[in-house]
């Protein structure tokens, strides 16, 4: 086989498992896509990233569900221009299943931005985030319990 036929081969591969992929969350258009996304890293392709610093007032994001209201990912626009620490203020938007309100979100809900061109961009902490969330994380299991 040639470089081209391989690429081309390649490529298609893709196309398809992003199609399966796609047809397996279609209940929930942005965790499939993000899964797409994940699928790639796993896969060696290069995706795009950002930091949560790299966040800014009015930009849209996608969230964890909360199980027990809804399996579905939350959507949201950040409410302010913060950065640092492990919230951020997000205005939740009214929809599958939850109630637009405005609330503090622990970062490591937040898994993508949606820049203004529609494209998801999988977000990542800091190293002191990363540390900050693990000591917030296991002090609210052992207050409450693992969740």
């Amino acid at each position: 086989m040639k470089l081209n036929e391989i690429t081309e081969s390649l490529a298609i591969a893709r196309q398809n498992k992003h199609t399966e992929i796609r047809e397996r969350y279609e209940w929930d258009t942005h965790q499939g896509e993000i899964m797409c996304m994940f699928a790639d890293d796993a896969n060696g392709i290069d995706i795009k990233r950002a930091k949560y610093n790299d966040l800014k007032k009015g930009d849209r994001v996608v969230m964890l569900g909360i199980p027990g209201i809804s399996n579905h990912t939350r959507t949201g626009v950040i409410m302010e221009n913060k950065r640092g620490g492990i919230t951020r203020m997000v205005k939740i938007d009214e929809e599958n299943g939850y109630f637009g309100d405005i609330g503090s979100v622990y970062i490591d809900e937040i898994v993508a931005h949606i820049n203004d061109n529609g494209e998801y961009i999988i977000l990542s902490p800091t190293d002191t985030e990363k540390k900050n969330m693990a000591k917030t994380r296991n002090l609210a299991d052992k207050l409450f319990g693992e969740a």
